[in-house]
């Protein structure tokens, strides 16, 4: 009695206990300082945070900086209709600025001094404060060979993999579709024009600030970006040179402006007047060599242009943001999205440079997307994502029978081949890469992917296996059967019967990753990361829900394989929890599989090795204690859903449903499709206030102008990824104490007396490890919180995209390390306390 006594107490210490974790995080949504003034950075970082440092000198003011790519910038302007979290923007083509001027979205500035500055490169609204001319970046090597790039036109029949800027979120790419535009004078053979370069096209990346860069550290020859970028990273040692193309080019004017907002503040015109004022000009020259706007500075770039011998296109950005926005959505149907049954490009010449343009008119409006346009992303998706699968599902062969079949001492060793589950996709790749593995290259994303979803396959598998234990072998041992029929007959049905369940969640699971595909996908798009960037663009809102429908529509078709699989040996699942050691009787099958796991568990620690001289290198050179203090405040908040999640799915899977296969459905199919559908749908419900006539019912979520900074909607889906996983653990951990709850409460013990005094002593360590493993979910995804997060999130599995498309590997790698550390953290404490259940708590087992 005594002893049931202290389990009882010590259950209520441990609920004590999780509800106080999950309550503590939740105060950090709203904990959190605010800064004096925000800034929208479409600039370069370096510029931007030059700036807010020196005015935080000048002033004694807080600002903080958002680095955000300019059509990125202006899709989050417009979402937010005249009520955005930032103060001030600063950076990126005028072409933008003055759409948002147009929108209403800008705030009038009539205080800023203008007298620098020429008639066409400022409005009341917005003002140029910098100038850069699109050019080509070319290795040193390339530019001096015939290969080099010397015109537009070379683009359409070079051999050189080139690096270019999207349209949907950079404000570069769309100067460059521009001055195509110009260039031909006709909308037309333009984008003709542009699809025989999306031909040569490695990738597009989301800012057109990175392509310098990636040709600088040799992930390309030749890339498409304005002047200064390039000469910025030739100053910093890259052999990298600057061309411009002979056939005329275009320029860029950045600006800065005032976004409209709730709360206006004074301290925003004062910033921006510094910014546009000759010093602050001056000092983006001095950290960026960026040519200054103003007359009186020297270098303006109205004097490079007189000086350039070649075409000037799109002298006038008023005029250009006219159809910026039509060209863009044009450029997306016909080259980024193009029908499967359009023609190829053919061979075009350019006409004069007529600045005018004739056919824009009949530029084809957004809502002319259809499903027929992702008919060749879906298949795409599905090709990477079934290899992905295929390749998961052996390597989870190679870990589940050394597990089963040997010691288990095997544990040990083949532990490392367990972790890639908490390494995101895109810090695997970064790691192959880094090991020599092509960047920008299906292989290495199908790699990547396999790798971080076999640990789930040999989950998959070894819960099918646990049907197969040591009482059938010494049966069919005794009666004289050899080890081939031993297998044939009793090993193999159960491999084949694992197969396509394994198979079909792990190649779901790589359908559904947006790290790897986001950070080194090719020029042709993947459904996750379309769906990504058209919410940040501002595309078309059909486009990602059509997305998220596929794959609510692909998820319960999975849903159907796994469970009619799982429901095959549901029974005999039961019978034993540790796989048996069957070495002694399968003695060639358990030699023969063992060189198959050690490649696995030596790819997995090369992996582990580069993460950890990643983060090392990282640390030492380029961590910041407020980066980190931001990191782990995020995860703390993530991890604060864990708690909560297991008490619900502990309730819901102690529940006695009357149709558990149909309750196990729905909440297979709500897992599987989380991590896209709940990001697409969430964003784009709660993007907006929620009104009913003139009352609004709920504010606006999401962003980092809304209620906790926007970190709600990121706790809200990641609530619905953990609850259904809960589900499940939580289901499979009930299953040995199940016949011991139905016996307490025939015998008149309340619920909460059966759950203290039987179920948390008896599973005190699975509980621990469903926390565990939850943990590890909800840390290592870049989905569902990429969907939601607000600009600048620093939560490790997010903050490693933008990174990751920048080239700066370092910091994925050591982002990937504190991800994966922290899951791995939680787990082990998981292994602790399942250890120590498994010894202490003997009273409980004698009375199951």
């Amino acid at each position: 009695m005594k002893s049931l006594r202290h389990s009882r107490l010590n259950s209520l210490i441990a609920v004590a206990v999780v509800g106080i974790i999950s309550i503590s995080p939740l105060f950090l949504l709203f904990a959190d300082s605010k800064p004096d003034l925000r800034i929208l950075c479409s600039n370069t970082s370096k510029v931007c945070e030059a700036l807010a440092r020196r005015y935080e000198q000048r002033e004694g003011t807080s600002v903080d900086v958002v680095r955000v790519p300019t059509s990125e910038a202006l899709a989050r302007l417009i979402s937010t209709r005249g009520h955005s979290e930032f103060d001030v923007w600063v950076g990126g083509p005028a072409e933008a600025h003055a759409q948002a001027e147009n929108l209403g979205l800008l705030r009038l500035a009539p205080d800023v001094d203008t007298s620098g500055l020429p008639d066409a490169f400022h409005s009341q609204s917005w003002f140029g404060i910098y100038g850069g001319i699109l050019s080509f970046c070319q290795s040193r090597t390339v530019t001096q060979s015939p290969q080099g790039l010397r015109s537009w036109q070379d683009l359409s029949s070079t051999s050189l993999p080139l690096i270019v800027p999207s349209p949907l979120t950079s404000g570069t790419a769309a100067t460059f579709l521009n001055v195509q535009e110009e260039r031909f004078a006709s909308a037309s053979q333009a984008i003709q024009f542009l699809r025989q370069v999306d031909a040569h096209t490695l990738t597009y990346v989301n800012s057109g600030t990175d392509p310098a860069h990636l040709v600088a550290i040799g992930r390309s020859p030749a890339s498409i970006t304005f002047d200064n970028y390039c000469r910025l990273e030739a100053q910093h040692g890259a052999d990298v040179m600057v061309t411009y193309p002979l056939d005329g080019t275009g320029f860029e004017i950045g600006a800065a402006s005032l976004p409209r907002r709730t709360h206006e503040s004074e301290d925003a015109q004062k910033f921006l007047q510094w910014v546009v004022s000759d010093e602050g000009q001056a000092l983006g020259a001095e950290v960026a060599d960026q040519s200054p706007v103003s007359t009186r500075l020297p270098e303006h770039i109205s004097r490079r242009l007189e000086t350039l011998r070649i075409s000037i296109f799109g002298d006038d950005p008023s005029a250009a943001s006219l159809h910026r926005a039509t060209l863009i959505r044009r450029w997306t149907k016909e080259v980024y999205l193009p029908s499967p049954t359009q023609d190829a490009p053919a061979p075009i010449g350019a006409t004069s440079a007529n600045h005018h343009v004739s056919d824009t008119e009949s530029l084809p409006l957004a809502d002319e997307l259809s499903w027929s346009d992702l008919v060749p992303t879906a298949i795409r998706t599905l090709k990477i994502s079934t290899l992905a699968g295929l390749g998961a599902t052996i390597l989870g062969i190679a870990i589940a029978l050394p597990l089963y079949l040997r010691s288990r001492r095997t544990l040990i060793w083949i532990l490392p081949a367990l972790l890639p589950a908490l390494i995101p996709p895109a810090v695997i790749a970064q790691a192959l890469i880094w090991m020599g593995a092509p960047p920008y290259s299906q292989a290495t994303i199908i790699v990547a992917l396999a790798i971080n979803a076999s640990p789930f396959a040999a989950l998959m598998l070894s819960f099918i296996l646990s049907s197969f234990n040591h009482v059938e072998v010494q049966t069919a041992v005794a009666f004289g059967s050899p080890e081939r029929n031993i297998f044939k007959k009793l090993l193999a049905p159960r491999i084949r019967a694992a197969l396509v369940p394994a198979f079909a969640l792990t190649t779901f699971m790589a359908a559904s990753d947006v790290s790897a595909t986001s950070t080194n996908a090719s020029a042709e798009p993947y459904l996750p990361v379309l769906a990504l960037n058209a919410l940040n663009s501002g595309l078309d809102s059909s486009v990602p829900t059509h997305i998220a429908f596929i794959y609510v529509g692909v998820a319960s078709a999975t849903t159907f394989v796994v469970l009619h699989s799982l429901t095959l040996t549901r029974y005999a699942a039961r019978q034993t929890t540790y796989p048996t050691p069957l070495k002694e009787y399968l003695p060639t099958l358990s030699a023969s599989i063992i060189p198959f796991a050690l490649i696995s568990v030596l790819v997995s620690a090369g992996i582990i090795i580069v993460m950890l001289v990643g983060a090392s290198h990282w640390f030492i050179h380029t961590a910041s204690a407020e980066l980190l203090g931001q990191t782990v405040r995020e995860s703390l908040l993530i991890l604060g859903i864990v708690p909560l999640s297991a008490a619900i799915g502990f309730l819901i899977a102690k529940h006695r449903w009357a149709f558990p296969r149909a309750i196990n459905a729905l909440f297979l199919t709500a897992l599987l499709s989380a991590p896209i559908a709940d990001g697409i749908l969430i964003h784009l419900v709660f993007q907006h206030p929620i009104s009913i006539g003139d009352h609004t019912i709920l504010p606006r979520l999401l962003g980092g102008g809304s209620i906790a900074g926007g970190m709600l909607t990121v706790v809200l889906t990641n609530l619905l990824l953990a609850l259904p996983a809960s589900y499940f653990l939580m289901s499979f951990s009930l299953l040995s104490v199940r016949q011991a709850m139905r016996t307490a409460e025939e015998l008149g013990a309340s619920t909460t007396r059966t759950t203290l005094t039987v179920v948390i002593p008896a599973l005190a360590g699975r509980l621990i490890g469903v926390f565990a493993a939850l943990s590890g979910l909800l840390m290592c995804m870049s989905a569902p919180s990429a969907f939601v997060v607000p600009v600048g999130s620093a939560f490790p599995a997010v903050a490693l995209l933008p990174l990751g498309i920048h080239g700066d590997h370092w910091s994925v790698l050591a982002l990937g390390t504190l991800a994966a550390s922290s899951a791995l953290v939680m787990i082990s404490l998981g292994i602790a306390f399942i250890t120590s259940t498994t010894r202490h708590s003997g009273y409980v087992r004698k009375g199951l």
